[in-house]
């Protein structure tokens, strides 16, 4: 063939996709959950770029991708459980575009916006009714999620839509799953609930969870034994290669190193996480509570949808139930709670939907559930996600700042901060470690490009790593307490350690910055390398 035969096949081809994308945005449930996934991304995304934990889980893939010197950081060396994100991030990086983590971000978000219109669709509630049905449940969903996230947040401050990049965002395939049974897709939501699995290793329970629930459902209500059979074994042919390697790379080195790094992680690092005696409060006895009322409304709605609840839910209970009695760090770690991180937007989605049937099922309902109601409720949702846009950009906007208002501009956006980090960026060498206070500078990695000696918020996850992440924490601390900051011996400790340069905060380091500076200098101990009204940086000799 030609090269002309080709650009006019490849022309036809492009033509009949660019057609059939089209055709299925005039529909009209395909358009409201596009506009959900805009407004529900535009009214939660944050301004910063990376953000929170992100400067976490990129880490690893960063490295991979050769990104200034952090191949060489003792961290991104250490085993990881996000191995298929770190890829991710690693071929972005790699082709100069790590922006493109918002666009998977937005695409997540995307998947669980039609995730919802796909139950909502399905809903015996709402059958009959006209376009303006959806559009009102996206009016709904918007201001559910843009006014507080309580219903869509799982326990223990877990969730699957955080709105920017991370392997928990990966959950959504979770929620995926669930509107796949309910659309009564024979084989896709056992894959789909175990894929989830493969971004997020501590998503295997959940998935097994709904893996069971969908199987118990084909098998018993259904009598269809092999497709139960079929979708549990394809199931587990996805998961089985991450439960090896989580098995493989994270099995205890030693049973004292394994305790001693389980307690670190689930009572000093995460308790919010991991300890129920920590977390559990009034709050989450009302999301017991709305998951219960839910799962009974859903049977409703939609008997498959209230059966995967009410059995996703036993087995997080009873699995809860095991982990409190035992009392076990491990067992908390595994968070047999995090099923609630896909029961809470099913019950959002249900609580949504009754709304809507309560609206349409008056006098007013053939109006409400007519075009012009479902423009209205469009653009109220529209608007609704562009104050929450305009709001937060504004919240982040460090300018002008000044007294307490300063105080609050996170350091990420802090000009003396980012001046900083670009100086090490653009003057950093090979064989270079920095120190600084480990309770901040979260982004320092990421945004220098340079190894850290240690951060409380990236930690690893191998029990003897974990270990020795904990003891450069408190080696770490015992440095900005201040007391032995002009010892030569604290000097020869750093160069023991490998560590070439410390990084001062004048504010709010626990020590006299300008007079230690002076001392260290004069001693001969360290040279200064960079200097603002804020942060200062020596090399160590």
């Amino acid at each position: 063939m030609t090269d002309q035969g080709l650009v006019a096949v490849g022309g036809s081809l492009a033509q009949r996709w660019a057609d059939a994308i089209m055709t299925q945005l005039r529909r009209p449930a395909v358009a409201a959950a596009a506009c959900l996934a805009v407004f529900v991304y535009f009214g939660l995304v944050p301004p910063v770029f990376p953000f929170d934990n992100q400067n976490s889980y990129l880490l690893t893939g960063l490295a991979w991708s050769g990104y200034g010197h952090l191949s060489e950081d003792w961290l991104s060396n250490a085993r990881t459980p996000f191995v298929a994100f770190s890829a991710i991030v690693a071929a972005l990086s790699g082709i100069g575009f790590l922006e493109g983590l918002r666009v998977l971000s937005f695409l997540l978000v995307g998947l669980f916006a039609a995730s919802c219109l796909i139950i909502f669709m399905n809903s015996k509630s709402v059958r009959g009714f006209g376009d303006g049905a959806a559009l009102l449940f996206v009016l709904a969903l918007t201001v559910i999620a843009v006014f507080d996230r309580f219903l869509l947040w799982g326990m223990a401050g877990q969730y699957t839509l955080g709105i920017y990049a991370q392997p928990s965002e990966f959950g959504v395939l979770l929620v995926f799953a669930v509107a796949l049974f309910v659309a009564r897709r024979p084989l896709a939501p056992y894959l789909m609930a175990a894929a989830a699995g493969l971004f997020h290793p501590s998503y295997l329970l959940a998935g097994a969870f709904l893996v069971i629930a969908f199987a118990f459902h084909d098998a018993v209500f259904e009598r269809r034994w092999r497709r139960a059979a079929v979708g549990s074994a394809a199931a587990l042919i996805v998961a089985a290669p991450v439960a090896w390697y989580a098995y493989a790379a994270f099995a205890p080195s030693d049973p004292e190193a394994f305790a001693v790094s389980r307690q670190i992680l689930a009572v000093l690092r995460i308790p919010h996480h991991a300890l129920p005696q920590h977390w559990f409060d009034r709050g989450e006895l009302i999301r017991v509570a709305v998951i219960v009322l839910a799962t009974a409304l859903a049977f409703v709605i939609n008997r498959r949808l209230g059966i995967v609840m009410a059995l996703a839910s036993a087995l997080g209970a009873l699995a809860t139930a095991v982990a409190l009695a035992v009392g076990s760090n491990a067992l908390y770690l595994l968070f047999p709670w995090r099923i609630t991180v896909v029961l809470m937007p099913l019950a959002t989605v249900v609580m949504a939907t009754g709304v809507v049937r309560i609206l349409l099922d008056n006098p007013w309902g053939g109006r409400l559930g007519g075009s012009r109601a479902g423009a209205v409720a469009i653009g109220l949702a529209a608007a609704l996600a562009a104050v929450s846009f305009t709001q937060r950009l504004d919240a982040f906007r460090p300018d002008g700042a000044d007294g307490p208002a300063a105080a609050r501009v996170p350091q990420d956006l802090q000009a003396e901060y980012l001046d900083m980090v670009r100086f090490v960026r653009e003057h950093g060498a090979a064989d270079e470690v920095y120190l600084y206070n480990p309770s901040r500078y979260f982004s320092f990695r990421i945004r220098a490009g340079q190894p850290a000696f240690a951060d409380f918020k990236s930690h690893p996850y191998r029990d003897v790593e974990v270990v020795e992440w904990w003891d450069r924490l408190a080696w770490s601390r015992d440095v900005f307490r201040g007391g032995r900051i002009c010892d030569p011996a604290l000097w020869a400790e750093m160069r023991r350690r490998g560590i070439t340069h410390v990084v001062f905060d004048k504010v709010r380091d626990d020590l006299d910055v300008a007079g230690a500076t002076a001392c260290i200098v004069a001693s001969g101990l360290a040279d200064r390398t960079y200097d603002n009204d804020r942060y200062g940086i020596v090399r160590v000799r």
